[in-house]
């Protein structure tokens, strides 16, 4: 199981984070890449990390980035292994990451 670590106040702009569902992380763990950009999301003390920025769930398999404003979710292949992930920024830019290998 995964916890949030500390959440900041919720703005008009922050959700509020959700008590994450009991799952193991490890799987959501790796390292993902498109064209130009690699992203790793790795886990410290029960905290999970993109690109060294905690993150925590917000509702409905999304998750949220303080740091970046970003929003994203994991996608999973037809036999629900983890092989991506989608991210929404505030700005309305959508970028997809193909997962390429699990944690170094």
């Amino acid at each position: 199981m995964f916890c949030s670590g500390t959440a900041q106040a919720p703005s008009a702009r922050t959700p509020s984070a959700v008590a994450p569902a009991t799952q193991d992380p490890a799987p959501f763990l790796g390292d993902y890449r498109d064209a130009d950009d690699p992203v790793s999301v790795s886990q410290e003390n029960g905290r999970l990390f993109r690109d060294g920025n905690e993150f925590y769930p917000i509702a409905d398999g999304w998750f949220y980035v303080p740091g970046t404003g970003a929003r994203f979710r994991f996608t999973r292949s037809a036999d629900s292994t983890v092989n991506g992930m989608f991210t929404r920024w505030e700005s309305g830019q959508e970028r997809q990451w193909a997962r390429v290998g699990p944690p170094k």
